[in-house]
């Protein structure tokens, strides 16, 4: 907006922006109708408005010789982390199961001729390699996943 308009100059200017466009209510109209009867400077930008959006919308479409192409979204990293928590999810579950299981049968009681540090470690390598087996079917995924081909040569 020019500098020094009157709030009135402005709003009506914003109107006659939306009148253009064929969005102006009724009341906004008899409004934008009374201020310009008063007010020389919205008039005449009024009608500038008008001479110009009608000089573009009558003028005809430019062809380009560029062609653009937008290549396809690529694939966020979500996917494979939520596999990955899917699964950790499922190991927890069935760890949290064996403990149950264990306890109830009394493996973590003192009278276990079976030491907890023996079955800590066990557990730990269990867990390890479940881990890698994940990380390798991961990766494995990964490197058989398609990728963009990019520009293909005919």
């Amino acid at each position: 907006m020019e500098a020094g308009l009157a709030v009135s100059c402005e709003r009506t200017r914003a109107w006659v922006s939306a009148e253009v466009d064929g969005v102006l209510s009724d009341f906004e109209s008899a409004l934008l109708r009374a201020h310009v009867r008063g007010c020389e400077a919205c008039r005449i930008f009024r009608e500038d408005v008008q001479v110009f959006t009608d000089t573009l919308r009558m003028a005809p479409l430019e062809k380009h010789d560029l062609h653009v192409v937008i290549p396809p979204r690529r694939r966020r990293l979500v996917q494979p982390v939520r596999v990955a928590a899917a699964a950790l999810a499922v190991a927890a579950v069935g760890l949290g199961s064996t403990f149950a299981t264990l306890d109830a049968r009394g493996v973590f009681s003192a009278t276990s001729s079976r030491s907890s540090s023996a079955l800590d470690t066990g557990l730990f390598r269990e867990l390890q390699v479940q881990k890698r087996q994940l990380w390798a079917k991961e990766l494995h995924r990964r490197a058989t996943m398609r990728r963009h081909p990019g520009p293909q040569p005919m």
